[in-house]
């Protein structure tokens, strides 16, 4: 991979012992942990623009892919990965895409001021979308709750808004105990956070309960959807990407080049805190490993010692990795797995 194209997305499979990242082209790349050296696996070629979002289910092991083509396809391996075509149809590009938590749907934002919510259809023999049209704006960012009865959309409008996504045909076994499991309808708006700005992520809390949302203004919104809206505004650079790695904790990064945590005491969301700026031990300071993914191959043991430990640019993407570590990647093409 050419590490100046830098990397846009990526995912982690559910063993976390490989990684697919969009290496800012229309290109996918999966790389396997080798001992101290990543290991390219597979090129994954269908799209032909930027590939936008990527994510990989940990249990069916699908990966979804969403791209400004306009298209979005869903990878199954079987000895190969082989791509089918999602049927739905776009005028402009695909910004995001997500998998529920079971792995039956997904869901899709885009530049055409609408989202697509997905499934197999075994009557048709395709991967079937229906439309949801309750923006004025760009779509950039969608994830799903825990029931997958309800996703969080955030919009270049503006606006972040929780909309019902319920399937009978899909939901209707879903365990009552999942806080919007009450939920039985598709394409209402449930709720409207007013963020000021573009909304650039959104990331649930593991149980629903907290939802976090990261605005173009430097702000980053707390709510939990039934009241308490909290506000923390960071004195910087916007964030492009935010991630809940527990249920008290977040973690966030964009254009300072640094991750940033947030921490909840009680029902109180406290103030940014630099996630990298100590390296003694202490929470959210110890980088637990750094990689770097070159064209002519990766020596993990040099490349570990002679990299900085930051981001010498924008950050794009955080992604989970357990309840302990997290992923961030940038537009230079570096790649770093940290410890909380």
């Amino acid at each position: 991979m050419n590490t100046e194209q830098g990397i846009t997305c990526h995912a982690w499979n559910g063993a976390r012992t490989q990684i697919v990242v969009s290496n800012n082209s229309f290109l996918l790349e999966i790389y396997a942990i080798r001992g101290e050296a990543w290991e390219k696996l597979h090129t994954l070629k269908e799209h032909h623009q930027l590939v936008s979002a990527v994510d990989w289910h940990p249990t069916t092991n699908r990966i979804i892919s969403s791209s400004h083509d306009r298209n979005v396809v869903v990878w199954e391996f079987n000895e190969i990965w082989k791509p089918t075509l999602v049927n739905f149809y776009q005028t402009r590009g695909v910004l995001d895409a997500s998998w529920s938590l079971r792995g039956d749907k997904f869901v899709v934002g885009t530049g055409s001021k609408n989202i697509g919510v997905g499934h197999w259809s075994e009557s048709l023999g395709l991967w079937n979308t229906r439309r949801i049209k309750n923006f004025i704006s760009s779509v950039t960012c969608v994830r799903f709750d825990e029931s997958g009865h309800v996703i969080a959309a955030g919009s270049t409008d503006g606006t972040c808004k929780v909309i019902s996504t319920f399937m009978e045909e899909l939901d209707g076994n879903t365990p009552s105990n999942y806080r919007f499991s009450s939920v039985k309808s598709f394409g209402d708006t449930l709720y409207t956070l007013t963020a000021g700005a573009w909304v650039n992520s959104v990331s649930w809390s593991p149980d629903s309960n907290w939802l976090c949302i990261a605005a173009h203004n430097n702000s980053v919104f707390f709510t939990n959807i039934s009241g308490s809206e909290q506000k923390k505004t960071w004195n910087s650079k916007p964030f492009m990407s935010v991630q809940f790695v527990n249920e008290s904790k977040v973690i966030a990064g964009g254009f300072d080049y640094r991750t940033i945590v947030f921490e909840k005491s009680g029902e109180n969301w406290g103030d940014a805190k630099e996630g990298q700026s100590v390296d003694d031990g202490k929470t959210g300071g110890i980088v637990q490993s750094r990689v770097k993914m070159m064209a002519k191959g990766f020596d993990g043991r040099k490349d570990r010692d002679t990299m900085a430990t930051k981001h010498k640019n924008t950050i794009t993407c955080i992604r989970k990795v357990d309840r302990e570590r997290y992923s961030t990647s940038d537009i230079t093409g570096s790649l770093y797995i940290w410890r909380i």
